[in-house]
């Protein structure tokens, strides 16, 4: 689904947002600043981890949870910025060979940027910023695909016939990008 969106736009800035997440006032602001300022195709912010109860429609507490990764080979090892902590200047990538699977349910949005960062590319000075542009929801009420805060849930998700097959795809991904630059 990201993957058709992406491809769908000719030109401009893209950027995505699930239902439950959120952003910050000027965040993309900053981004789109850093994007002209280095002329780069991929700007990243940092995103609290927040949990919240729904039902209450309270906030409980944030984390600087993902204040870590602040380059192409961090990332490609390790998903340090969630879907909605960069944007992206379609004017400078190419998204026409992005592949993906109808049946890919998790992790979507990395298996997406990994085809589409690069060590030249992306802005990763960004993340040294450390300037936090919004918060990753965790509710502890209710249902997440993959920010599970139970640890029973989070391990049978893990071994989902689904998520293994999600994961596999990356981890294939991962060691092509890491062989071609070796």
């Amino acid at each position: 689904m990201l993957s058709e969106a992406l491809k769908s736009l000719k030109t401009g800035y893209a950027a995505f947002l699930d239902y439950d997440d959120l952003i910050f006032p000027r965040a993309y602001k900053w981004l789109i600043d850093r994007l002209r300022q280095t002329r780069k195709a991929i700007s990243f912010g940092r995103v609290y981890v927040t949990r919240y109860e729904t039902k209450r429609q309270v906030f409980i507490d944030r984390a600087k949870v993902y204040e870590y990764g602040y380059s192409y080979d961090e990332f490609v090892r390790d998903n340090h910025a969630p879907i909605h902590s960069f944007i992206i200047d379609l004017d400078r990538v190419d998204v026409s060979n992005v592949t993906y699977f109808d049946d890919h349910k998790y992790m979507e949005d990395y298996y997406l940027m990994l085809q589409l960062l690069t060590r030249e590319n992306a802005d990763w000075q960004s993340l040294k910023v450390n300037k936090y542009i919004g918060d990753y929801i965790h509710a502890t009420d209710r249902a997440h695909t993959l920010a599970l805060m139970c640890d029973t849930e989070r391990n049978s998700r893990l071994k989902d016939e689904d998520y293994r097959r999600c994961a596999e795809r990356i981890e294939a991904l991962r060691k092509d990008l890491l062989s071609r630059t070796a």
